[in-house]
């Protein structure tokens, strides 16, 4: 008998902004759909999924990626950057309805580019699991503080 898989993929979308230079969530939505709906996701976490710059506003309706990929939009007020931002500073969590969320945390990270972390805990086939998103700096000795913040 083999155990069920937890199915996550994580995705920077670069605030839409193709190879092209044009900003068009519609074609970054068609691209997940088309790429990453297939898997069965359980958890799909999006970096760089929000505006840059306070307020941080959306860029993608986050209810339509939600309902084309079948998973549930987690962001509740608390873990907002604010009211016109999605997710938490660019970090935007979508989950399996078949995920129970028992927990959400938000961390900010230290850094020159305002960096978070989206850090949840659900129960999946009767066991907890935590499941961290973030977008690290680039710059490497940075990188590793911000790690160290996880523990």
């Amino acid at each position: 008998m083999t155990s069920p898989r937890l199915r996550c993929a994580t995705w920077n979308v670069h605030r839409a902004k193709g190879t092209d230079g044009r900003v068009d969530p519609e074609r970054v939505v068609d691209a997940l759909e088309r790429s990453l709906k297939p898997l069965g996701l359980d958890v799909l976490a999006l970096q760089e999924a929000d505006g840059e710059c306070r307020p941080h506003a959306s860029i993608f309706d986050v209810q339509d990626i939600a309902a084309r990929m079948g998973l549930d939009y987690i962001h509740d007020p608390a873990l907002r950057w604010g009211p016109e931002s999605d997710g938490f500073l660019g970090t935007i969590l979508f989950l399996s309805p078949a995920l129970r969320r028992t927990h959400a945390d938000v961390i900010d990270l230290p850094g020159h580019c305002h960096r978070g972390a989206v850090s949840i805990e659900v129960q999946w086939d009767g066991r907890p699991v935590r499941s961290m998103s973030t977008h690290l700096s680039l710059f490497l000795p940075l990188r590793f503080l911000q790690m160290r913040i996880f523990g």
